[in-house]
């Protein structure tokens, strides 16, 4: 289980997050502590177990709602999990535990794509990866990506097994959409224009005010020139003075 916490949310010591095993039933090693500052509820903590169930406590009225793919509130809180974006608390990590460090740099993997994952593990005396077996204490490796996929790796010593995941998603490829309009001086009233000699190719009197509508999907990142914006959906006004592209 990953845990994720607001930073507004005070455990009750540093060292020891006594409040979660009493709360949530956790022992030593069940889990790996997160912050994440996006969590809009204040006093929320989020805990995410194998990527197919949210635990949502309330540490005010230590109310505890479990959310399944088939609730409607699921698909609004498990977006914000974007795994990229938080690193273990080490403050509650102690001294000869195992740590885990097991990452992938894409954050979009597409059908039939190659997808990199790369490994580091301290304090343990072997280490197993799904469909590889043993491997080194550090490595790196690959595999083409078909469909959704978790990959777990298991690292232990005389001690503890500690495992952690890796989800990675298929997405389609990413999707342009956009309407390019041109405000009627009769009708006051934008109106779209046709695609003339080819796609992408529109033709509009000089003078004429022009609007750009764009939405973008299944993108890492974006830009739309020349207005400079990074944004995935919105829309810009300008008046043609020549062919403008």
């Amino acid at each position: 289980m990953d845990i994720f916490i607001n930073p507004n949310v005070s455990l009750k010591t540093k060292n020891d997050p006594f409040y979660l095993y009493k709360l949530i039933g956790l022992t030593k090693s069940g889990g790996n502590l997160y912050s994440g500052s996006q969590f809009e509820v204040s006093h929320c903590i989020l805990c995410l177990r194998d990527y197919t169930e949210v635990l949502r406590i309330n540490t005010e009225s230590h109310k505890i709602e479990l959310l399944t793919p088939d609730l409607d509130d699921f698909d609004s809180v498990f977006s914000l999990f974007d795994m990229a974006h938080f690193s273990l608390d080490q403050l509650h990590q102690e001294n000869g535990d195992i740590a885990i460090d097991f990452s992938s740099d894409e954050k979009i993997h597409l059908k039939n794509s190659t997808v990199h994952f790369r490994w580091n593990v301290q304090n343990a005396t072997s280490v197993e990866i799904d469909g590889i077996g043993a491997v080194d204490y550090s490595g790196y490796n690959q595999f083409t990506i078909l469909q959704d996929q978790i990959i777990n790796i298991y690292a232990s010593n005389e001690n503890s097994l500690n495992i952690k995941s890796l989800y990675f998603a298929v997405a389609e490829a990413p999707q342009i959409y956009y309407d390019i309009q041109f405000l009627n001086p009769s009708s006051k009233q934008f109106v779209s224009l046709p695609e003339e000699s080819g796609k992408g190719v529109f033709g509009v009197s000089k003078g004429h005010k022009v609007r750009v509508v764009w939405e973008i999907k299944n993108a890492q990142s974006c830009r739309i020139q020349p207005f400079d914006s990074a944004e995935f959906q919105g829309q810009e006004e300008f008046f043609i003075e020549g062919t403008f592209r």
